[in-house]
């Protein structure tokens, strides 16, 4: 799930960030984006009723640099 939320949400944003500039607004800072990101992902896991709590998952959190609290419980 955690792979699924986070191919998801990086597509979208990349697609919204292009579209922005193809539209002649300002494009964002690479940061911001993948503040925006991560700060999505971690809502969408919070919610998430199912989440497994694996190793592979929690390692993969880590990799992106998730800090939300998901694996916590």
């Amino acid at each position: 799930m955690l792979l699924k939320v986070s191919s998801a949400a990086t597509i979208y944003f990349i697609w919204r960030e292009q579209n922005s500039r193809l539209h002649g607004r300002p494009g964002h800072d690479e940061a911001d984006i993948i503040h925006e990101i991560q700060a999505v992902i971690c809502d969408r896991l919070r919610g998430a009723k199912k989440l497994r709590r694996t190793r592979k998952e929690w390692e993969f959190a880590t990799l992106w640099g998730l800090n939300c609290a998901i694996f916590d419980t």
